[in-house]
């Protein structure tokens, strides 16, 4: 039953170990989101966006991989234990094993929480971009009446009345 839980501890560890190392490439491509987003360059968004999609995708394999391998720890623990959460069940577990497990999770959890704050502070930067956009179209409409217009060569023309 021992070498049963070591290895369902060493496949949770190096399922958190791929975690974090894809969502480091996930936070990296975030932070080469910012300058694309001051420089308003849409494609290269577009780009980076796609990008992080296709890591998201195995990212979200590996989750499944986690919650089994996750179900078989627990399924091992003492009926009283099971229902606890999987980072108390490893700091109850002296062994090395859980140990890296559970260094790996808070590993991930502190690139989790940065790529949050990144994104949050990315999502931001973009509605303030299209607030402003917003803005400067509304302005534009404004100044356009039936009086006015563009002429072939892309100057404006006033068709104004006769006074």
């Amino acid at each position: 039953m021992e070498d049963a839980m070591d290895a369902l501890l060493q496949e949770l560890e190096r399922i958190l170990a791929r975690e974090s190392e894809l969502f480091e490439k996930v936070l990296s491509l975030e932070s080469a989101k910012t300058p694309a987003i001051m420089d308003r360059d849409g494609s290269e968004l577009k780009r980076l966006s796609e990008l992080q999609e296709s890591l998201l995708e195995e990212i979200r394999s590996l989750e499944k991989d986690r919650e089994k391998t996750v179900r078989g720890i627990r399924g091992r623990m003492p009926r009283s234990a099971a229902g606890s959460a999987l980072s108390e069940l490893m700091a109850e577990n002296d062994s090395p094993l859980a140990r890296a497990a559970l260094s790996r999770g808070q590993a991930l959890r502190e690139i989790i929480g940065r790529l949050d704050g990144l994104s949050a502070s990315n999502a931001r930067m973009i509605q303030d971009n299209m607030d402003f956009f917003n803005i400067m179209l509304s302005h534009l409409k404004s100044g356009v009446s039936a009086e006015t217009g563009y002429g072939s060569d892309g100057k404006e023309e006033t068709t104004g009345k006769a006074s």
